[in-house]
């Protein structure tokens, strides 16, 4: 310890006899140095997530392609988020907000293929126009709320973090389809997993 005291000492006083210029010079190659390690950091790091990104998307697609589930499900991409998009008779009864002890298998799947990343992940409750009759929900938005939440408390209860989840509750507000047609309506009755995509560099 002494010696690598006394070589620190030694050091900063053969740099205190160098000229300005010449100070200036290893500053500059000191701060270049350490930009360049930063970089290939940050470039290895966005590989590693682009990787973990493409993982969880086919994963999710594999899926979403077994037995009649790609009836009621639907995957779309885009360069900041992966948008998993499930019909409500898939994980709920109609008027209710309990996750279907059926469907359970079916999320413990997607909770799985949300561990291979870390980005946060809303989940998005949908109904449709027609107003609900029930003393538990008074309207469509609390329905679609709840619904979100008990998605979420499902995941965290399998081990996910909690503080990669955003609920959101949108009733029959953001319609995917015509609620005049009872086949388009029951689409519109939806929860939606959305993985938030992080800048790649």
């Amino acid at each position: 310890m002494t010696t690598n005291l006394m070589l620190f000492f030694l050091l900063l006083y053969g740099f205190t006899r160098l000229s300005k210029s010449r100070q200036q010079e290893m500053y500059a190659a000191l701060s270049s140095a350490g930009n360049r390690e930063k970089l290939l950091q940050r470039k290895a790091d966005g590989v590693l997530k682009k990787f973990a990104e493409d993982e969880t998307n086919s994963s999710l697609k594999h899926m979403m392609s077994q037995g009649d589930l790609n009836k009621y499900s639907n995957l779309e991409t885009s360069e900041s988020q992966i948008r998993l998009v499930l019909n409500t008779p898939v994980l709920f009864d109609s008027g209710r907000a309990e996750v279907k002890p059926e469907t359970k298998a079916l999320l413990r799947g997607i909770a799985r293929t949300l561990s291979m990343t870390s980005h946060r992940v809303v989940v998005e409750g949908h109904t449709d126009n027609v107003p609900i009759k029930s003393r538990e929900f008074r309207s469509n938005w609390e329905l679609s709320a709840r619904r979100a939440v008990n998605v979420i408390s499902y995941f965290v209860g399998l081990g996910l973090p909690a503080e990669r989840f955003i609920a959101a509750g949108y009733g029959e507000y953001f319609p995917r389809y015509s609620n005049d047609d009872f086949d388009q309506r029951q689409k519109n009755r939806r929860i939606e997993i959305v993985l938030l995509k992080e800048d790649i560099e």
